[in-house]
């Protein structure tokens, strides 16, 4: 009965320190990993930030479409085009 006991306790030994040792694996490829996801949350931030000052350079362009535009639709286009339909009936009108 003692030697049961002793191939237990030794059987028992053996499977805390299997777990010890694959809790160091584990812990140590978490610490690695932990490391990755700090380096690619750091790309990430620095992409964000890049982003948002090409969307901000592009903002100021549609910005500018859309003065243009609000000045084609108002203003002097309406002028030109009834300069263009005075023209365009002296034209029609000589044939």
């Amino acid at each position: 009965m003692e030697t049961l006991y002793g191939v237990c306790a030794v059987l028992l030994t053996l499977a805390v320190v299997a777990v010890a040792v694959q809790a160091i694996i584990t812990l140590r490829q978490l610490r690695e990993t932990a490391e990755q996801v700090k380096y690619t949350a750091k790309a990430i931030e620095l992409s964000a930030l890049n982003v948002n000052d090409r969307v901000e350079s592009t903002k100021k362009l549609f910005d500018t479409v859309n003065d243009v535009s609000n000045a084609v639709r108002t203003g002097w286009f309406k002028g030109a085009q009834l300069a263009f339909s005075i023209i365009s009936a002296f034209k029609g009108g000589r044939k």
